[in-house]
């Protein structure tokens, strides 16, 4: 039996197209999984609260704690 770990990277899957595989990016305030990133990618997550000036390309909201997270790719 398989146990989830954290925030590994996934097996690597087998579709009918194509093969791939993902990292696993947590929310920084609770730390539930969300979103997945390419392996070769690298990105910066801050939470977005009142009073914070910090600029990112993505603002996703963690479906968990409601908490507005700033993502900011990193290559």
């Amino acid at each position: 039996m398989n146990s989830y770990s954290g925030f590994e990277t996934n097996k690597r899957k087998k579709s009918k197209y194509h093969v791939y595989q993902r990292k696993r990016v947590g929310c920084p305030k609770c730390g539930s999984r969300l979103m997945d990133e390419n392996v070769n990618t690298s990105s910066e997550l801050r939470v977005m609260e009142d009073g914070v000036t910090w600029e990112a390309d993505y603002y996703p909201k963690c479906q968990v704690c409601k908490a507005e997270i700033g993502v900011k790719k990193i290559e």
